[in-house]
């Protein structure tokens, strides 16, 4: 079944996280659970559904405002992908730094990688293409 979203696009993610989901729930994985909604949002990124990304960042994202759990570093960088599909540039280069020093003391190179290309996206997008480079 795919589902049509508000842009005319067709959602192909959506039946792909169903099946994703029940195999987590008769598994009764709980850590893998935790992470289905942020496994979710990312998906819906890619299907271009801003709707229900932007109810996973209001609802379920964890915050940057507070103490940092080190679990919670999958969604973050969902988070991060998210703020840039809402041109909050700032705010992700924000949530960016606030991770930094964390992640380079933990050895999370790939994630520092990963964080690092998603700041030059920012960078470049709002018009910090030194930066960016």
């Amino acid at each position: 079944m795919r589902i049509m979203i508000a842009t005319g696009q067709i959602a192909v993610v959506y039946p792909i996280l169903e099946e994703i989901y029940q195999r987590l729930h008769k598994e009764q994985s709980r850590w893998l659970l935790e992470n289905f909604g942020a496994m979710k949002a990312w998906g819906l990124l890619y299907d271009g559904d801003v709707d229900t990304v932007t109810e996973w960042m209001e609802n379920e994202a964890p915050s940057e405002f507070g103490e940092l759990n080190m679990l919670d570093t999958y969604k973050y960088m969902i988070k991060m992908r998210a703020y840039i599909l809402e041109e909050k540039y700032l705010a992700m280069l924000s949530l960016a730094e606030y991770l930094r020093e964390p992640l380079r003391k933990g050895d999370r190179v790939m994630d520092l990688c990963e964080m690092n290309l998603l700041c030059a996206v920012s960078y470049f997008l709002s018009d910090r293409k030194e930066d960016a480079f």
